[in-house]
């Protein structure tokens, strides 16, 4: 969680750096546009300019939205643990399971600025809540819920044909799709792929320049094809992820060995 504000605020800085190349005039009229821009940013916020101009989304960096939605839900993980809902995990996967339920909902994807600035949209905050409490049911539950391949392979169905409707997109994804995540990563062994983040957590910067990344490559190469990019760009991010992670993440992580839980492992 502590590694959240200082990644992000690289990022922004990198994007920043960047925008001159990609058609974007920097300017700060005035001292309160400076400061806003600098509040915005601590409120993991991404930066309001464009860049790429000319491909189909022509933004610096198009996944940073998501990273205040994110805090938002471990700031939720940390009052639901305050109420003692974490220990109680029927009360949490029932809460879950009326989040997952919440997402079939039209809900308004609009909302006073203000308010909005510390709540998220409706609509969106309830997407990612549900797939934030769904995971850790998966981990509450772990000693109760089986890993194995013929339930992924009927979760893998489910999925396919309930994110055909609109309506379950987004439950189905969450539910079914969590579910194979899971029993990828733990029943699929695959000691290359384990080594990828195991001893340096590079998740988080993989995903904040990522896009910055891709973009760039279609932007100043002119690269087209979907596989070449991928083949370009993963290897790039993964770099970038690790760099953020030995110069920036890894000194706010704390060092103190976490505290084995009496839950047992996933069952396979």
């Amino acid at each position: 969680m502590f590694r959240i504000y200082p990644g992000f605020v690289a990022a922004v800085l990198v994007c920043l750096l960047l925008a001159p190349f990609t058609g974007v005039a920097l300017q700060f009229d005035s001292v309160p546009q400076a400061i806003r821009f600098v509040v915005t940013a601590l409120a993991l916020q991404p930066a309001p300019f464009n860049g790429f101009s000319g491909l189909p989304y022509n933004s610096l960096n198009g996944s940073l939205w998501t990273i205040s939605y994110e805090f938002r839900c471990y700031i939720f993980a940390l009052v639901a643990g305050s109420m003692g809902l974490v220990a109680k995990r029927q009360l949490f996967a029932a809460m879950s399971i009326v989040l997952v339920a919440l997402t079939s909902l039209p809900l308004p994807n609009t909302m006073n600025g203000a308010v909005a600035f510390f709540t998220g949209y409706p609509f969106d905050m309830v997407r990612f809540l549900a797939a934030f409490s769904v995971g850790a049911c998966f981990y509450l539950y772990r000693d109760r819920i089986p890993l194995r391949g013929d339930i992924a392979a009927c979760c893998a169905a489910m999925l396919l044909a309930l994110t055909a409707i609109e309506t379950f997109e987004v439950a189905a994804f969450v539910v079914f799709g969590g579910y194979l995540i899971f029993w990828f990563a733990f029943a699929v062994k695959s000691p290359g792929i384990s080594r990828i983040n195991g001893d340096d957590d590079v998740s988080y910067g993989v995903y904040l320049y990522g896009w910055p990344i891709s973009s760039s490559l279609v932007y100043f190469l002119g690269v087209s094809s979907p596989t070449l990019l991928i083949v370009l760009s993963l290897p790039l991010a993964y770099i970038a992820g690790y760099l953020s992670w030995i110069y920036i993440e890894r000194r706010f992580t704390s060092s103190k060995p976490l505290r084995k839980s009496s839950v047992p492992n996933p069952i396979g």
